[in-house]
C-alpha cells in the first residue's frame, strides 16, 4: 500500500463536513446496531485475540465482513450488540483479492442491513460507520465520502473517517441506513482517513456460487483432528504444537468434560500414559480408561493438590466412587506429571512419574475407550497420550541413572549439619548470608549449565537421527526428514504419530479413488480431499511464523507455507499414483505433475490447488520477482535441496528476531544435510565465536581449510583461528 500513500496528502484538506443532523444520526445509529456483530478470532500465538466487525445482510443469517478479519483457519466467535454469543455454520463465500467474506451465521436474531449501490453517491454523501474501534464495542463515527480511488488496481471509497484496529468489517451506511461500503484500510498518513470496499463488490460476490466450507473445516488452527478424538459433555479442547488444552468447564456435572481417544486399545492387557499440568491446582484432570462412551469410566487424576482414582458410575455425583485420595510425595503440583495405568484381566495399577500409586480389583472383560478428564475451570495441558500394550520405558533405570551420574561429579553431595559449627554460624549472620548467596549463585550457575547441556543433548541426538534418515537410501523419508527438522525447535514432537496420521490420510484418499479414475479425475479428488475436506490452506497473515515451516504444526492447523503445504500435497498425490514432484520456482514452491509425455501442469498448493501452466507460472513468477523462468526451473527438486530450502526460510526468521542461539541450530541441520555447505558453514563460525563456543568454531575453520572451495582464503581463516585461540587461551587462564 505504501506507493498510494504520497498523494493522500492533497486530499487531508478536505473538510470533514457532516450534513447529517444530529437527530439522523441517532436513527441510524439505533438502526443500523442490532445488525452489527463483534467478531474474535484466534491465530497460532496463544493469547493474542484479533478484533473485527461485521453485519447481517440477510434474514437467514449472511453476515459481511473484511476476509482478512476471520483469517483463513482460524476460530471465530460472533458477538452481537446486546452480549449473546452467535455460532457460525459456514464460511458462504469469500474473495481474497477483493478482502470480503461472507459467512453464515447459526439461529440470527433476524436484524440486518440493505446494500445499496454506491455507484449512485455523490463525493461529499454523509455517512455513518459503526464498529469496534481498539475494542469499544459498536462506537458510532460520521464523516464523508472523498472519493474513488485506485488502490494497487482496485477500487476503493475514499471516506473521511476515522479507522482504528477493530473497525474493519463494519459497514459504512447512508441516511437511509444502506450499505455504501466496507471499511478496510486505515490511512498511515492521518487518522481521520481511510478506505472501503465499494458495496457492489459484496452484490458481486454474493451472485457467485457459494463455496459454503464448514467451520469445522474452515477453522483448522487448534482444533483437534476429529478422526483422533471425539469431545463428551462439550468442553473448550484445542490442540497447539503437539500438546492438548482444556479451558473452561464442560457441561457434565462438576464442569466434567471428556475426551475420548478414537485409537481401538489393544486386547487385555494394555498401557494407556499421558503427561499432565494443571494451572490452577484447586481442578482437576488426567487419564480416564474404561469408558463406555459415556458416563460411566474410571479417573486416575490431580485433584486440589491430590491424586485421584475415581470410578464414575453415572451422570451425578451420587454415582460417583472416590476409591482413593492421598497426598502422594512424587506429585509435582504445578509442573508435568507423567500419569500410567496398566490394565489387565483382573483389575489395573497407577502410576505417578514412575512410582506405583494405587492398585485396584475389578474384573474386566474386554478393553474400552482411553481419554483424558477435566473438571472445573483448571486451564490444563497434555502432552505424549499412548496406548499400547506395553508402553516404552519413560524413566531411567539404575544402569542408565549410573552412567548419566558421571557427568556431574564436580557436584558437591549433600552433607549433614555439623553440630559443633552451628554456633558459629548463628553468630556471624551478615557473612553466613554472603557466603549462602555466593553458594546460590553458583547453583543458578550450575543450574544454567544444566539446561545448555540437556538442550544440547536434545539437539544432537536429532541431527544424528536425521543424519541417519537421509543415509538410509537416496530416496530416503522426506516426511520423516521434515518432521526432525520441527523437533530442532520442539523436542516434544513425535514422528511417527505424525508418520501414522498421514498413513491414515493415504488409505483414505486412496478410498476415493475409482480402479477406471483418469489422472484430472485423481488431480480433483486429491484437491477436494487437501483443501475441501481436511482444509489445507495457506498461511497469508501469519507467513512468517515459524510454525509454517514446522510440517508438524502444519498437520496440527491445517496451515503453512507453499513448500510445506506441497510436500504434504505431493506425497498424497504419490500414494495415488500421480507423477508428481516439489518444483522450487524461486519465490513460490509448487506442485508439478506430468499428465502425460506433453502435457506438465503445476499446482499452486498455496493457492487452494489453482492449476497453471508453465507459461501461466513464469508471469506469476515474474510478477512475484521479476525472475524470467527457464526449463530448469521447473524440474524435480531434490529431496535435500528441500529440506534446506525449508531450513533457510527458518533461518531467516532468526536473522530477522536477533535469534543467534535458534539461527545456529539450523546451521547445523543445513551442514548435517550436506557438509559441503561451505557459506553456512562460514556463517556457522562467526556466530559460534560471538556466542563464545570457541572450539567448535575452530573446528569449523579446520574443515574449510580442509576441504573448502579453492577461492577461500586461507590465509585471513588461519588469521581468524590464532586469534580464537589465544581467546580460548586466555579465558582458561581467567
Amino acid at each position: 500500500m505504501g506507493k498510494y500513500f504520497a498523494f493522500l496528502c492533497f486530499y487531508l484538506s478536505l473538510p470533514l463536513a457532516i450534513n447529517a443532523k444530529e437527530g439522523d444520526i441517532e436513527i441510524i445509529a439505533k438502526k443500523t446496531k442490532p445488525s452489527i456483530v463483534v467478531i474474535k478470532s484466534k491465530g497460532r500465538s496463544d493469547g493474542k485475540e484479533a478484533l473485527g466487525t461485521g453485519f447481517f445482510i440477510s434474514k437467514d443469517g449472511l453476515l459481511a465482513t473484511n476476509y482478512h478479519v476471520i483469517g483463513e483457519g482460524k476460530k471465530i466467535t460472533l458477538e452481537t450488540s446486546d452480549g449473546k454469543e452467535i455460532d457460525i455454520a459456514s464460511v458462504y463465500a469469500f474473495d481474497r483479492e477483493n478482502d470480503l467474506a461472507i459467512l453464515k451465521a447459526v439461529n440470527p436474531s433476524g436484524s440486518f442491513l440493505t446494500i445499496s449501490d454506491s455507484s449512485t453517491f455523490q463525493d461529499g454523501t454523509s455517512v455513518v460507520a459503526v464498529g469496534n474501534p481498539q475494542g469499544l464495542k459498536h462506537s458510532v463515527v460520521t464523516g464523508v465520502i472523498s472519493g474513488k480511488r485506485e488502490i494497487e488496481g482496485r477500487e476503493m471509497l475514499q471516506v473521511a473517517i476515522p479507522i482504528e484496529p477493530g473497525n474493519s468489517g463494519g459497514p459504512i451506511v447512508n441516511l437511509e441506513g444502506k450499505v455504501l461500503g466496507i471499511l478496510t484500510i486505515k490511512s498511515l498518513v492521518t487518522n481521520n482517513l481511510g478506505f472501503a470496499i465499494p458495496a457492489e463488490q459484496l452484490n458481486k460476490l454474493l451472485k457467485t456460487s457459494p463455496v459454503s466450507i464448514p467451520m469445522k473445516a474452515w477453522a483448522t488452527i487448534g482444533a483437534l483432528n476429529e478422526d483422533l478424538w471425539e469431545p463428551i459433555f462439550q468442553g473448550n479442547w484445542r490442540q497447539r504444537a503437539g500438546r492438548i488444552i482444556s479451558e473452561g468447564a464442560g457441561n457434565g456435572i462438576g464442569g466434567r468434560a471428556l475426551l475420548l481417544s478414537k485409537i481401538v486399545p489393544p486386547t487385555l492387557p494394555f498401557e494407556a500414559e499421558v503427561w499432565v499440568k494443571l494451572k490452577d491446582e484447586t481442578g482437576a484432570a488426567g487419564l480416564i480408561f474404561d469408558s463406555d462412551g459415556k458416563d460411566k469410566h474410571f479417573g486416575f487424576y490431580p485433584s486440589n493438590g491430590q491424586m485421584r482414582l475415581t470410578k464414575f458410575n453415572g451422570p451425578d455425583v451420587y454415582s460417583w466412587q472416590v476409591l482413593r485420595q492421598d497426598n502422594l510425595n512424587s506429585y509435582l503440583p504445578g509442573d508435568w506429571n507423567h500419569l500410567k495405568v496398566s490394565i489387565h484381566s483382573k483389575g489395573f495399577s497407577t502410576f505417578l512419574n514412575g512410582q506405583l500409586a494405587y492398585e485396584h480389583m475389578e474384573d474386566f472383560s474386554a478393553s474400552k475407550n482411553v481419554g483424558l478428564a477435566k473438571f472445573r475451570n483448571t486451564i490444563a495441558e497434555f502432552k505424549g497420550f499412548h496406548v499400547s500394550k506395553k508402553l516404552r520405558p519413560v524413566f531411567p533405570d539404575k544402569d542408565f541413572s549410573t552412567t548419566f551420574n558421571t557427568f556431574f561429579t564436580n557436584l558437591e553431595d549433600d552433607k549433614k549439619e555439623d553440630p559443633s559449627l552451628v554456633e558459629k554460624i548463628l553468630k556471624n549472620e551478615n557473612l553466613t548470608k554472603t557466603i549462602i548467596n555466593d553458594k546460590i549463585k553458583l547453583l543458578e550457575k550450575k543450574t544454567s549449565d544444566l539446561k545448555v547441556l540437556q538442550a544440547d543433548i536434545f539437539h544432537r541426538s536429532t541431527l544424528s537421527k536425521l543424519n541417519k534418515t537421509i543415509s538410509a537410501t537416496p530416496d530416503f523419508s522426506i516426511l520423516e526428514a521434515a518432521f526432525l527438522i520441527a523437533k530442532i525447535d520442539n523436542t516434544e514432537i513425535e514422528t511417527s504419530f505424525y508418520l501414522d496420521e498421514i498413513n491414515k490420510m493415504k488409505l483414505k484418499l486412496g478410498s476415493k479413488i475409482q480402479p477406471d479414475s483418469n489422472i484430472d479425475q485423481k488431480i480433483k479428488v486429491l484437491s477436494d480431499f487437501f483443501f475441501l475436506e481436511k482444509g489445507f490452506h495457506g498461511s497469508r497473515q501469519d507467513y512468517y511464523h515459524r510454525s509454517n515451516s514446522y510440517l508438524s504444526e502444519v498437520m496440527d492447523d491445517r496451515e503453512g507455507l507453499p513448500i510445506t503445504l506441497s510436500l504434504l500435497f505431493v506425497e498424497l498425490g504419490k500414494s495415488i499414483g500421480l507423477d508428481i514432484y516439489g518444483v522450487g520456482l524461486p519465490g513460490q514452491f509448487m506442485a508439478g505433475i506430468n499428465k502425460n509425455k506433453d502435457d506438465f501442469v503445476l499446482i499452486d498448493v498455496f493457492e487452494g490447488g489453482k492449476i497453471l501452466s508453465k507459461d501461466q507460472a513464469s508471469k506469476k513468477i515474474l510478477e512475484i520477482n521479476g525472475r524470467t523462468l527457464v526449463d530448469n526451473d521447473f524440474l524435480p527438486m531434490k529431496n535435500k535441496q528441500i529440506l534446506i530450502r525449508i531450513l533457510t526460510n527458518l533461518s531467516g526468521i532468526a536473522k530477522k528476531e536477533k535469534d543467534n542461539i535458534g539461527l545456529i541450530r539450523y546451521l547445523d541441520a543445513i551442514i548435517t544435510i550436506d557438509e559441503n555447505s561451505h557459506e553456512e558453514r562460514g556463517n556457522r563460525i562467526i556466530l559460534l565465536a560471538q556466542n563464545n563456543q570457541i572450539q567448535k568454531a575452530i573446528a569449523d575453520i579446520d574443515y574449510l581449510l580442509l576441504k573448502g572451495p579453492k577461492e577461500l582464503d586461507s590465509e585471513k581463516l588461519n588469521e581468524f583461528k590464532q586469534l580464537l585461540l589465544k581467546k580460548s587461551s586466555n579465558s582458561k587462564d581467567n
